[in-house]
């Protein structure tokens, strides 16, 4: 066969394996989806028809791209789907043995809060949007697990006496939510021998996609539909095993061999994308986990760079290496910045970056995320400085009214942007001239309440404006006034992020401040709201930022890897229990083998939190790597020129320089005029060339 010839050794095995349970493992960048492609080919050249082929992947993109890779080969189709649609379908056929109506509704988040809410009602409970939040994820994560109603501990309220009564609604209402696709059909399947039978004979041969993310219900669902033939071809890597906060459970790949008796294992060592150093040091790090199959990535490409080691003084100093790295890439050796991708650990880090990137005018894009000062916490802080700069921003002021709740709807809001107009004041002026009865307004009792609280808030931070508070401590203030976080505990899920990210805002209050020693807070607003503007989406050729979670599937030419300090990479939540631990050591591991040719890791001494100076330790991770494959740069001190200097700098045609105001540029050609020495030099950030008298535009060496 024409596509056989195409695989290296072991992935003609895996390819051409037939009959009986077989886990390939799959290392980074080698080659899995060619091997799950080509070996349905082979099934179906065989003779295997495709409706007896079952393939399960975790997203609609993966299911789809398979069909289409399957259907250009072999032209013929195969039912490739995600667990979720599997299960849909199972239910839609047979849902009718557990009592429910084939024509069933699947819920939403929003739709299942309504549910959890009338349960609260029904037993007199508090029905606020934190329990609530908590509540649908404790009845996910069990119902993930496979743990029934009765079967949770009476220690667990609210759970114990909600979960039950949830089901029961919803059996009321005909309804499933997403996790009852997987629950519901593990429950039909182990309760009721011929769905099982009906099920077991449908498909002979099963492939599962990225078999180490598997939660319990989804394991038990491939053990019970594969339990007549075994014929399960699973496909994952247990050192990229890094989703246990969503259920995954890594040990349902490491007991393959003991849940399928007579089970073959394979490894995919080849890798197709990475020098050989980096995956060497790769290689070296995940050894030092005890739960794995053990595996030695291997490249044919040439051992290329060392990867280079930065530890930096301060995060600034940091943050700058990084930046001077990616200039030096972009420019001497013209690698495209969407080759470049720069992997921390939580997305409150990716704050800094963002401000050396918008200085330097260099394109970015947040990959699975939000622009820190896009978020939503961000924007509420800045807008409740807006509404404290000054009481005339009626955006700002129908961005915070309502943090926490005061009862004041769109209709109220429309009411009191009338009165504004009409009465040509600003809204806060309104506002207090409807609390002392000067201007007419019907609202009720609660919402004059709610407005007499925000305008005091207002008025104390405005006072200590007037009394020249710090920026950090005025939005401590804001913070600590509002009950802000109280309302951002509302959802558990995100809370620990966005109380980081306001952290951070903090730190950035606090730099500015030591930076801009007469600055106002009208010009720190300035700064931070031209930040938040939106970034272009048609530019292509831009920087990644992204958490190493969302960095998993994708490979880039140059890595960073920032933050590798211990309580950040491994997060501060993984130390002292060791499965957590090897889980932030697989996502290390994840990052370092999305690097093609350059790998850069990063971590600073000392770091700014809640405008506090904290030192910090580097990460463990680091010395699991022996210093065979590090290089590490010798720091060059910070350089200050005097006026006097940088009219002596003699620069040449090709030297690399360094403008205040246009960032990096290089020196085209060089002459006197009237003026004295005069530089042409090509800024290719803005890509424009610019005629630069030396006296007055002050050029320094960019090395």
């Amino acid at each position: 066969m024409d596509f056989l010839e195409q695989l290296n050794s072991q992935q003609r095995v895996a390819t051409t394996h037939i009959e009986g349970p077989l886990l390939v493992l799959a290392g980074a960048g080698s080659g899995k989806s060619r091997v799950v492609t080509y070996r349905i080919a082979h099934l179906l050249k065989i003779g295997v028809p495709s409706s007896e082929i079952l393939a399960v992947t975790f997203t609609n993109k993966a299911a789809d791209e398979m069909r289409q890779r399957i259907f250009h080969l072999t032209q013929e189709s195969i039912l490739s789907c995600t667990f979720h649609s599997l299960c849909a379908r199972i239910l839609r056929e047979s849902i009718t043995h557990l009592n429910y109506r084939s024509d069933f509704t699947i819920y939403d988040q929003e739709d299942s809060e309504r549910v959890i809410r009338e349960c609260l009602k029904t037993l007199g409970l508090k029905e606020d949007k934190a329990t609530l939040k908590k509540l649908k994820t404790q009845i996910s994560q069990a119902k993930n697990a496979l743990t029934q109603p009765e079967n949770i501990p009476l220690d667990e309220r609210p759970l114990c006496q909600i979960y039950g009564i949830y089901q029961q609604k919803l059996k009321e209402y005909n309804a499933l939510d997403f996790d009852d696709l997987l629950y519901l059909t593990v429950g039909l399947l182990k309760s009721n021998s011929q769905v099982l039978d009906i099920y077991q004979k449908c498909w002979s041969f099963i492939l599962i996609d990225e078999y180490q993310d598997t939660n319990m219900a989804q394991y038990m669902l491939i053990r019970l539909l594969a339990a007549r033939h075994n014929n399960v071809f699973a496909v994952g890597d247990p050192d990229q095993s890094i989703y246990s906060w969503r259920g995954a459970n890594v040990h349902n790949i490491l007991n393959f061999e003991k849940d399928f008796p007579g089970a073959k294992v394979i490894a995919l060592e080849e890798n197709y994308r990475s020098h050989s150093l980096i995956l060497k040091a790769a290689n070296s790090l995940i050894q030092h986990n005890e739960g794995r199959y053990p595996k030695n990535l291997w490249s044919k490409r040439t051992e290329g760079e060392k990867i280079t080691q930065y530890l930096a003084d301060t995060e600034y100093e940091e943050a700058r290496f990084v930046i001077s790295q990616i200039h030096k890439l972009h420019i001497d050796q013209k690698m495209r910045l969407n080759e470049c991708a720069i992997f921390f650990r939580t997305h409150s880090q990716s704050r800094l970056f963002e401000d050396y990137l918008l200085k330097e005018n260099i394109p970015y894009v947040i990959v699975g995320g939000l622009s820190f000062y896009q978020r939503r916490e961000i924007k509420d802080l800045l807008a409740w400085l807006r509404m404290t700069l000054a009481g005339t921003d009626f955006i700002a002021f129908s961005r915070t009214i309502n943090l926490p709740k005061r009862g004041l709807g769109d209709t109220t809001l429309q009411k009191l942007r009338e009165l504004v107009e009409n009465y040509k004041i600003d809204i806060l002026t309104c506002i207090q001239s409807i609390l002392n009865k000067k201007i007419p307004c019907k609202l009720s009792n609660k919402q004059l309440q709610g407005l007499k609280e925000y305008t005091n808030l207002i008025l104390s931070l405005q006072k200590s404006v007037l009394q020249k508070t710090k920026l950090s401590l005025l939005i401590e203030q804001i913070i600590h006034q509002s009950h802000y976080l109280d309302y951002l505990r509302e959802d558990p899920d995100s809370y620990q992020d966005r109380r980081r990210n306001i952290e951070e805002l903090i730190t950035k209050a606090t730099e500015w401040e030591e930076e801009n020693k007469e600055a106002s807070l009208a010009q720190f607003l300035e700064e931070l709201i031209l930040k938040s503007a939106p970034e272009k989406p048609e530019e292509n050729d831009r920087i990644r930022l992204m958490t190493l979670h969302n960095g998993k599937g994708l490979e880039f030419s140059c890595v960073f890897i920032v933050g590798l300090e211990e309580e950040l990479l491994p997060h501060t939540n993984a130390l002292g229990h060791s499965d957590s631990l090897e889980e932030e050591r697989r996502l290390c591991y994840v990052g370092m083998t999305r690097a093609k040719d350059l790998l850069f890791l990063t971590a600073a001494r000392q770091r700014h939190l809640w405008g506090m100076t904290k030192i910090m330790q580097p990460s463990r991770f680091l010395s699991e790597i022996p210093s065979v494959f590090i290089q590490i740069p010798p720091k060059k001190p910070v350089e200050t020129y005097t006026h006097q200097q940088v009219e002596k700098n003699n620069f040449q045609e090709g030297d690399r320089v360094f403008h205040k105001d246009f960032g990096l540029g290089i020196i085209q050609k060089q002459y006197n005029t009237s003026l004295g020495m005069t530089y042409d030099v090509f800024f290719p950030q803005s890509k424009m060339l610019r005629s630069l008298v030396a006296k007055y535009a002050k050029l320094l060496p960019a090395d």
